[in-house]
């Protein structure tokens, strides 16, 4: 009998500065505006194992942008069974869309503000506005995804 054996953990490259937390199942150390493809090229796994969805559920390929809330899925190349899913963080990225920009900066602002709030489902996006990592959104925050954002 043959035996397969298949990595059953996301392995980033060395030299990735990709970050997974096993405990919080979170990926963090992506940069605003990588495309799926350039994350695919950040693992060691083979890709025809890993899908990566939207915080929406949609499926991302190629050059859509891997945002904030982001899924990143391992399965069996055999079986299809299910390894692990961890979830993107991309700091400074609040809408889940990839980048920063001016929605990103203006969700930031009313969040702090409390006009706006994030669902208990969207924690990520908590994480992704709270900047300084003091667990409070605050101008501090505001201010630097506003320095942050494209030019």
């Amino acid at each position: 009998a043959v035996i397969f054996a298949e990595a059953k953990r996301l392995v980033p490259t060395e030299g990735s500065n990709i970050t997974v937390d096993g405990v919080n199942n979170l990926i963090t150390g992506v940069e605003a505006g990588t495309s799926v493809s350039e994350i695919l090229g950040k693992f060691e796994n083979d890709e025809t194992v890993v899908e990566i969805k939207s915080y929406t559920g949609e499926l991302l390929a190629g050059a859509d942008l891997v945002g904030s809330g982001s899924t990143i899925t391992l399965k069996s190349k055999f079986t299809g069974e299910v390894y692990e899913t961890k979830t993107f963080i991309i700091l400074g990225d609040v809408d889940g869309d990839g980048d920063i920009d001016n929605d990103d900066y203006l969700k930031s602002v009313n969040v702090g503000l409390d006009l706006e709030t994030y669902s208990e489902e969207q924690y990520y996006f908590y994480i992704a506005n709270d900047i300084d990592e003091d667990g409070v959104i605050d101008v501090i925050d505001t201010s630097l995804i506003r320095r942050m954002m494209k030019k």
